[in-house]
């Protein structure tokens, strides 16, 4: 049957494809949960540790009945608090639910992973008629990586100079629904965005477009220079090829671009007067050699090639395979472009690589029982086997790939409910940066360092913070807690791994007020 609705059949095996990858991406978590060491509790937190942290410390100030929230990786003061709307409704489901965050965000990665399925298929139905071929396209889209297998696998020591499919969760979809349920957030917005102005007419397509967009720029700022430029590409490309200004597309952006405009100004007016949130912002996420995303997209690029040419030669050059190729054109020139985030602008480059290698595969392939698919997509999905093979490593072998721990004791899970409980947000916590990244997390409270973005200079912040615990001078001591108000000083497993005599040195600034057998913290005296 050949039509761009959705029949029921396709409905239930769109389910069945969403259950699979659900299946595929939770078995580190699985591990990880029969893994967890006696007297231990498993955060489910993998990948991205400490962005991660970021997104819990926020939906736990909702929690605590905060509309607005702060920074709390850093005790630099705040004049201009903020929103994030993906935070204020998870942490809204918490509060009603009385959910924990870290098992809301758990959670939220399979509700937000069908939903994208369900998106992306959508997508699909519009660009392909064929409901075999549509199939082929989700299996595609959903479960290829690149060629990062290939090139020793993943390794910290190497940096950013290697494939993206083995360490940047933007670069596949695989990845973000393991990884990222903000990512997948971001996603289903940047896809409905297209879908509202390619399937739509008129103003209701701009209305609809306006609010993804609207919330896409609160929520991940970034990815409104992704949409944005596939459309001015597109509408470029496509007057080109029509010999007439399109203006059916430049009408209902513009309605999106209007309905936006308070969402971006709002991000626009934190950059120019929180210095907090503009130092954020700077903190350089680059892009690596243009080969990592050439191998980071692997046999999907000349498959894409191969498939835009037999569409060509066919003469089917319609809007929908110029829309693919122009999205794939601002996916590889934006990562490149002079920001600081360079990186994040490649997230969703897959899809339209992976749509366009479907033209190449389908129909005729299967009309013949030439069907290479149940070869090519196992191949196509070894970087993903690479991805989750590592961290099931790391969490047997309980060496985390992040300097966040896989695990927490009980005794630290006793602690920061101590902290949660009788100290406030405005109280500044010393720890180790490693470990003080889960204090904002998951108590809610603030650090001094605690995140290599967040914690403006992290550096020199954490060389501090290794000076304080390993000093023996208790004036030099004394005055470092002083000079940045720190009021509590926590100490635990990290903290006796760099300093394991802090506690036996003469510290009389230092009032004990809490102890278990892991764990000791301080209040700093007046």
């Amino acid at each position: 049957m050949k039509s761009d609705r959705i029949q029921s059949d396709e409905v239930l095996w769109v389910i069945a494809v969403g259950l699979v990858a659900c299946l595929l991406f939770s078995l580190p978590y699985i591990v990880g949960a029969f893994m967890c060491p006696p007297n231990a509790k498993f955060l489910g937190l993998l990948r991205l540790k400490d962005d991660l942290a970021v997104y819990l410390s926020w939906i736990e100030q909702v929690r605590q009945g905060h509309i607005f929230f702060v920074n709390l990786f850093t005790n630099i003061p705040q004049k201009h608090p903020f929103f994030n709307i993906f935070a204020l409704l998870m942490g809204a489901v918490s509060k009603l639910s009385n959910i924990s965050p870290v098992k809301l965000l758990f959670i939220s990665r399979y509700i937000l992973a069908f939903i994208l399925v369900f998106t992306l298929y959508y997508l699909i139905s519009f660009i392909f008629p064929d409901k075999v071929t549509r199939k082929v396209a989700l299996l595609l889209v959903l479960f290829s990586s690149g060629l990062g297998w290939l090139t020793g696998g993943y390794a910290p020591q190497r940096g950013f100079e290697n494939s993206v499919d083995l360490w940047q969760p933007e670069s596949t979809v695989f990845f973000i629904l393991y990884v990222n349920p903000l990512f997948t957030f971001a996603l289903i917005l940047m896809l409905c965005f297209f879908l509202a102005l390619l399937k739509l007419r008129g103003w209701k397509s701009g209305v609809i477009a306006g609010i993804c967009l609207l919330v896409l720029a609160n929520v991940h700022t970034y990815d409104i220079l992704i949409v944005g430029l596939v459309w001015i590409f597109f509408i470029f490309a496509l007057s080109l090829k029509e010999r007439k200004i399109q203006w059916k597309l430049i009408l209902p952006a513009l309605i999106a671009s209007l309905i936006a405009i308070p969402a971006i100004y709002y991000q626009i007016y934190l950059l120019k007067n929180e210095p907090l949130f503009a130092k954020r912002a700077e903190v350089p996420t680059l892009s690596p050699s243009f080969r990592w995303y050439l191998t980071g997209m692997g046999l999907l690029i000349p498959l894409a090639l191969w498939g835009a040419t037999r569409r060509v030669k066919e003469r089917k050059k319609d809007d929908q395979l110029l829309f693919l190729l122009c999205w794939i054109v601002a996916g590889f020139i934006l990562p490149y472009l002079p920001f600081s985030f360079q990186r994040k602008l490649f997230m969703g480059t897959q899809i339209p690589l992976a749509l366009l290698s479907t033209f190449a595969i389908c129909p005729e392939f299967i009309k013949e029982k030439r069907n290479i698919l149940p070869f090519l997509l196992p191949f196509l999905f070894l970087s993903n086997i690479v991805v989750l093979g590592t961290d099931i490593y790391s969490l047997i072998t309980n060496q985390p790939l992040y300097p966040q721990p896989n695990y927490i004791s009980d005794n630290e899970s006793e602690a920061l409910e101590w902290l949660k409980n009788w100290t406030t947000p405005e109280e500044t916590i010393l720890a180790i940066p490693d470990f003080a990244c889960y204090i904002p997390a998951l108590c809610g409270r603030r650090v001094y360092a605690g995140h290599w973005g967040e914690t403006p200079d992290y550096e020199k912040k954490y060389k501090e913070v290794l000076r304080f615990y390993k000093a023996t001078d208790p004036y030099i001591k004394k005055t470092f807690l002083k000079e940045n108000n720190i009021k509590f000083v926590y100490y635990g497993s990290y903290e006796r791994f760099f300093a394991p005599l802090f506690p036996q040195l003469e510290n009389p600034f230092l009032q004990k007020i809490y102890q278990n057998e892991e764990v000791i913290i301080w209040r700093v005296l007046d």
